[in-house]
């Protein structure tokens, strides 16, 4: 679904889009795939003329998931 949300807010407001958070909760080779995969993905819309301007890692600036909120356990 993220390429085709991409392509279609590009096309229906005719603006720059950018993913500004993305992620998947799993294990490391998990993470890995979906960060190749969705930095391709980007690559494909940009190579498609869609004006992808910006792609945020989330990880990369937060080591917590939010699903730890899911229980009153402390972050471990």
């Amino acid at each position: 679904g993220m390429v085709e949300m991409l392509r279609t807010y590009a096309e229906r407001y005719g603006a720059p889009v950018m993913l500004a958070e993305t992620c998947v909760t799993d294990d490391v080779p998990t993470r890995l795939a979906w960060l190749d995969a969705s930095v391709a993905a980007v690559e494909g819309l940009r190579a498609d003329g869609v004006d992808v301007v910006g792609y945020t890692w989330w990880p990369l600036f937060d080591m917590y998931e939010w699903t730890y909120r899911h229980s009153d356990l402390p972050r471990s």
